[in-house]
């Protein structure tokens, strides 16, 4: 399901692209939505895409040799992810 090319628009790192690749962009896009506290990306597999949080906050989490969660840092809306381990693969 494809997005509307305004919601793509939001993204700074979108905005300088022209219409024509926006267009294309949207159309292979899809929106997904999350319950709070669910993993959006599992750290066991690499992303097969980049991603844009268009709202609420995410965290990105670690776990310690013994088992505690340890957060990294914040996603914000606007801000996209994934993209290291779209280049690393990993």
């Amino acid at each position: 399901m494809s997005v509307p090319i305004l919601l793509l628009l939001q993204f700074p790192l979108l905005k300088s692209l022209p219409a024509d690749i926006l267009e294309r962009l949207a159309g292979q896009s899809s929106a997904q939505s999350f319950a709070k506290r669910e993993v959006v990306l599992p750290k066991s597999s690499a992303p097969r895409h980049l991603c844009f949080l268009v709202s609420g906050r995410l965290q990105a989490i670690d776990f310690t040799l013994d088992g505690r969660e340890v957060g990294l840092y914040f996603i914000d809306p606007g801000d996209y992810f994934a993209e290291l381990a779209l280049i690393d693969g990993q």
